[in-house]
């Protein structure tokens, strides 16, 4: 009951019992509060990197792709020239084998 008075007595002279206190949570709000906002800052700017990282995968996964489409083209003309090659050699290697045994045959190459 004593402490009820005094804090009415307190109160009616406008002295705060509880100022110290209060004070000391509006500080720690408005730290809180900075920190929210400085969160919602880095969280808003990590959001756009990854934006642009995921617009900058999609270009080279393109590009991975396109390339190894090439690649397979190039091994597709790769293995075709090598086939003719091959074909023409043994073409070649039975002109010189007719040539040798007296024969001779027209071929086309």
């Amino acid at each position: 009951m004593r402490r009820y008075f005094k804090n009415l007595i307190r109160a009616v002279l406008n002295i705060n019992p509880y100022k110290v206190e209060l004070d000391e949570l509006r500080d720690h709000y408005e730290k809180a509060a900075e920190n929210v906002q400085l969160l919602d800052d880095l969280y808003e700017k990590a959001a756009g990197q990854m934006t642009a990282t995921e617009k900058m995968m999609g270009s080279l996964q393109a590009l991975v792709e396109n390339l190894r489409q090439r690649i397979d083209e190039k091994d597709e003309l790769m293995k075709r020239m090598k086939e003719d090659y091959q074909a023409r050699i043994e073409a070649y290697s039975r002109e010189i084998d007719s040539l040798r045994s007296g024969t001779v045959t027209k071929t086309t190459v």
